[in-house]
């Protein structure tokens, strides 16, 4: 095959160099698909992730409406409330007049 023992020396050291990087080559291959393949998975948790997410935000907004009607429910309540404690103070000014009548 090769003539020149110097001649096949260098060529059979190229062609192990070249062996060897294609190699390093196929390992970093497989490092990049390992790495493409986590990413993948980061990326199918992260979307799961925002959904629950948005789901926990919309929870928090349904929340939030339910306050506000529970909140004006609870004002209407006091203005009853309000509204029932002068009449009680009205009646309480009634008996009193009538006990001071009966009285006097």
């Amino acid at each position: 095959m090769c003539r020149e023992p110097r001649k096949c020396k260098v060529e059979y050291v190229v062609f192990f160099k070249f062996g060897r990087q294609l190699l390093r080559f196929e390992d970093n291959l497989l490092v990049l698909r390992n790495n493409l393949s986590y990413l993948g998975d980061y990326l199918i948790v992260s979307e799961d992730n925002s959904i629950v997410f948005e789901d926990n935000l919309s929870d928090m907004e349904d929340s939030w409406s339910n306050l506000g009607d529970n909140l004006s429910d609870l004002v209407d309540r006091l203005l009853v409330l309000g509204d029932n404690l002068s009449k009680l103070e009205g009646n309480l000014s009634e008996v009193e007049d009538n006990l001071s009548d009966l009285g006097g």
